[in-house]
């Protein structure tokens, strides 16, 4: 139906921001990948 549990889009966050701190951070000079991004994933953490 189409429907995402919080909890895979969350892992599926986690796991994507892995890589992408492994392999864009040497090209972003050490800057933190963007802010709504992280704010996103707090969001999806806390407690339904």
């Amino acid at each position: 139906d189409g429907v995402l549990p919080a909890g895979d889009v969350l892992a599926g966050l986690q796991l994507t921001g892995f890589f992408l701190d492994r392999g864009l951070r040497p090209v972003l000079h050490d800057k933190p990948l963007p802010e709504a991004r992280a704010r996103l994933v707090d969001l999806l953490s806390r407690p339904a």
